[in-house]
Parts: structure tokens; C-alpha cells; sequence
């Protein structure tokens, strides 16, 4: 049943916020040592994008296997196995000596990394009352901000005076003690326990039966058009940034101002969807990211750019949020973990493809201004005008 106070709730949410900076840690690192990896492993902006599509595609998947499993054994379990998994193939990524083997680690991160999120939205929906879905789930994503934060910050001192190889082992270190502080919180919690009785059983609600139910398909439309934008922006922006001629350091800064964006982008947009109509929240989020990224493709003077990207990452994490609390509208609490695994299956789809189509198109065009103009503004768009449909 929800929890309304006690050290219990208070355990759950600073894990929460644990589990978000590793599940940061899977998927912020690449984009931004990338171009200091590719002449140590011979890799190019395809492989940029293979390598991005192979994290999210055993991503998608997983989620969807682990957030079915937690309905059943308890997220709590599940979220300590996949963070204890991600930290220990982040550091495998720094021993990464070609293409292939990078692949790998990539996708065993991502297996980790889908243990992370899903049961871990499982778990704090089914410990909090409606109207705080949005708090609790806004500081699970706010540790992925402020990893993303760490990133811009970190990652050019290490590369100054040590290797890309460190980075890699130094936040999956990071991660691993990260996860023993998850193990102590989330066993002080008692984060297993079940739910109160649901009107839906555990077979009750398949794959086929989801995407029948009112509003579902029209909801994981937005989420694919938004795991494209996010898929090619968080992926190519430091790149692209370096493409019009700004420094590596300037460049990761930005990344840095995406990271510092995530962190209040998830508390107000989190705040917002219980105080007013989560799908309007949600359309709102979706234009202004559209146009912050438009901004960013049209001015090219470093100040504005740092501000549209931080709106970027506001919005980023704000959608995702946002759509972390939309199935607490709809369903029963035994059953979060089914409807969040598949929304992330859609979500994952979408991630997957947009790296490699828009590594593909920018080797083919000789420019990420294409790929970030389809992908990453013009989609964002698009799924705002379905969002504004959407009653």
C-alpha cells in the first residue's frame, strides 16, 4: 500500500535517486568521450550509432522482461541486480581495445540498465499516493541530471591528464559504490512488499491487451517520436557542437548545461503533473524542446546555445517524467511494472534506430545538421501536435 511518511519512504527516495545517477551513468558517458574513443578503437559516426543502438536495443528489451518479472519477485530485487550489472560493465567499456568488443559492453550495459528504470518506477509508484507520483518519480530522474551534470564537469579533467580508458573505470567504480549504498536503503525500505489487491491479475494484462486499452496507442506514439529526438540529440550533440567549430571543452560544457537543465526539468515538470493535466503538461514540453532545438540548428553564438541546450535537457527528462506518472491514471499499482515495460519497449525502439539512421545520415550528408534537424527538432514537433490531440 502507498506510504504516506517514515524512514521507509525516505529510504525508497534517495535510492531512487542512487539508481537514477546510474542509470545516468549507462547511457551519459558515450556521447561525450566519443570522439576521444574513435581514433584509439577506429570508429566513425556510424559506429557512433551502432554502438548507441545496441545499448538501447538490449535496453528495450530487458525492460520489458524485468519490468514484467517485477509484478512478480518485487522491483526492489531487480533494480539492485541491474545496477550491480551496469557498474560492472561500464568498467568492462574502459578495456574496450576494438568495435566489436565495445559493442558488447554496450550491450550489457544496457541489459543493466534495464533493470534500473523500469522496476524502479514500479517500485515508487506503488509506495506513493497519486498525488505525489510526480515528486517521487522526478528524484529518481533528477540523479540522471545530475550524472549527466558530473559528465560535462568530469570527463575533460579526466581526459587531460589520464585516458578516455578512466573515465569509463572511474564512474563505474562511482556506480558500484553507488549500488552498495542502494543495497543498504533499499533493504532498510522494505521495498518488495506487495500491493494491495488489484481488479487486474498477473496474466490479465498482455502485450496485445495494452496496446487496445484507451489512449495506449496514441501514448506510445509520443514516446517513440520522443525516444527518436532524444536518441539523436543526446547522442550527436557534443559532435555536432565540435562540427561548427566549437572546442571539446566548450562543447562538453554544453552537455553539462543539458545535465544542469535535467535536474530542475524533472522536479517542476514532476510537480506540475500532480497539480495539473499530465498529457497538457506533456504537450507544452514537447513544443518548447521542438523549438529549443531549432534554436540551437539556427544561432551558433555560444550563450544562446548553452541556454536552448539546458531548455533541451529540461524537456528531455520533463517528457520522460511525465510520462512515468501518466499510467497512475489508468491502472492499478500491481500492475505498473507491465505498462511501464511496455511503454519503454516503444520508448526503446525508437532510441535505437534514431542513432544509427542518424549516424548513417550524417555520413551520408557529410553534416549532423540534418540529422539533428529531422530527428531532433521536426520530430519533437510532430509529437507535440499528437499530444495536443490527445484528450
Amino acid at each position: 500500500m502507498p506510504i504516506k511518511g517514515g524512514s521507509g519512504s525516505r529510504f525508497v527516495l534517495v535510492g531512487g535517486g542512487f539508481a537514477g545517477v546510474i542509470f545516468g551513468s549507462s547511457r551519459n558517458i558515450l556521447p561525450v568521450v566519443f570522439p576521444h574513443m574513435r581514433s584509439t578503437v577506429q570508429m566513425n559516426y556510424q559506429d557512433l550509432g551502432i554502438l548507441t543502438s545496441s545499448y538501447f536495443f538490449s535496453y528495450m528489451i530487458f525492460s520489458f522482461i524485468w519490468g514484467h518479472y517485477s509484478d512478480k519477485i518485487g522491483g526492489g530485487k531487480i533494480v539492485l541486480l541491474g545496477s550491480l550489472i551496469c557498474g560492472l560493465m561500464i568498467i568492462g567499456m574502459g578495456f574496450s581495445n576494438h568495435f566489436i568488443s565495445a559493442v558488447l559492453f554496450s550491450i550489457a550495459i544496457g541489459i543493466g540498465a534495464g533493470g534500473i528504470r523500469v522496476p524502479m518506477l514500479s517500485v515508487l509508484l506503488k509506495w506513493f499516493k497519486d498525488r505525489k507520483h510526480g515528486l517521487s518519480v522526478s528524484i529518481h530522474s533528477a540523479g540522471e541530471g545530475i550524472q549527466a551534470l558530473l559528465v560535462g564537469i568530469i570527463i575533460p579533467l579526466i581526459i587531460a591528464y589520464f585516458s578516455w580508458r578512466f573515465v569509463w573505470w572511474f564512474f563505474g567504480m562511482f556506480s558500484i559504490l553507488l549500488f552498495l549504498g542502494l543495497l543498504a536503503l533499499l533493504k532498510g525500505s522494505n521495498s518488495n512488499r506487495e500491493p494491495k489487491k488489484s481488479r487486474y491479475s498477473e496474466d490479465d494484462l498482455n502485450f496485445f491487451r495494452i496496446i487496445r486499452l484507451p489512449r495506449m496507442f496514441r501514448l506510445s506514439v509520443i514516446y517513440f517520436l520522443q525516444a527518436i529526438t532524444r536518441g539523436a540529440f543526446a547522442t550527436f550533440i557534443v559532435a555536432y557542437l565540435i562540427q561548427e567549430g566549437i572546442s571539446f571543452k566548450v562543447a562538453s560544457g554544453a552537455y553539462s548545461l543539458m545535465g544542469l537543465g535535467l535536474i530542475p526539468g524533472t522536479v517542476l515538470s514532476g510537480i506540475a503533473s500532480d497539480l495539473l493535466r499530465r498529457i497538457r503538461v506533456l504537450t507544452c514540453l514537447l513544443f518548447i524542446q521542438g523549438i529549443s532545438v531549432s534554436f540551437i540548428l539556427l544561432i551558433h553564438k555560444i550563450l544562446p546555445v548553452y541556454l536552448f541546450v539546458g531548455m533541451v535537457g529540461f524537456c528531455l527528462i520533463g517528457v520522460t517524467t511525465v510520462m512515468a506518472t501518466i499510467p497512475s491514471e489508468y491502472f492499478d499499482r500491481k500492475v505498473y511494472g507491465k505498462i511501464m515495460g511496455f511503454l519503454t519497449l516503444v520508448y526503446g525502439i525508437g532510441v535505437t534506430l534514431s542513432p544509427f539512421i542518424g549516424g548513417t545520415l550524417a555520413d551520408w550528408s557529410g553534416s549532423l545538421t540534418l540529422t539533428l534537424s529531422v530527428f531532433g527538432a521536426g520530430v519533437s514537433l510532430l509529437a507535440g501536435i499528437i499530444a495536443l490531440l490527445t484528450k
